[in-house]
């Protein structure tokens, strides 16, 4: 009977430490399936901000490209205006030129014409003085 004691003991402590091992091995099991289920949320998680990065680069790509293709059109359509307005630009310096030239043959004009009424004015003035002496001699 001793025997059986003892082996219902062995029994029950074999059972007792099988137990708590087991309990200790779910404890881990149940911490790395924790620990796994949280590795994979935050790979998950990663995984979109990567897909939304990703969707956020390529429209932002797209906006990118077509503000290009508007600036180029824009460019298109005023090379048109650029060419005009240079010809414009051209027009008004030749005008301009022309302009300057009137103006300095005016002036050489005013110049010309001061000096044929200052040259008429002495020829008036001698005449008349001319006419003074003879009349004067006269009487």
């Amino acid at each position: 009977m001793d025997s059986l004691l003892y082996l219902a003991i062995g029994v029950l402590l074999g059972l007792a430490v099988g137990y708590g091992l087991a309990a200790a091995k779910k404890t881990k099991a149940s911490n790395a399936e924790v620990e796994l289920a949280a590795s994979r949320a935050t790979a998950d998680g990663l995984a979109a901000q990567l897909m939304q990065l990703k969707t956020e680069l390529e429209t932002r790509a797209k906006l990118e490209a077509q503000t290009l293709a508007e600036e180029n059109r824009i460019l298109q359509e005023l090379t048109p205006v650029r060419d005009r307005m240079a010809k414009m630009q051209s027009k008004i310096e030749e005008l301009e030129k022309e302009r300057l030239e009137q103006f300095s043959t005016i002036k050489q004009q005013l110049i010309e014409s001061q000096e044929q009424q200052r040259t008429l004015g002495e020829n008036t003035r001698a005449l008349a003085g001319a006419l003074n002496n003879k009349n004067a001699s006269a009487r």
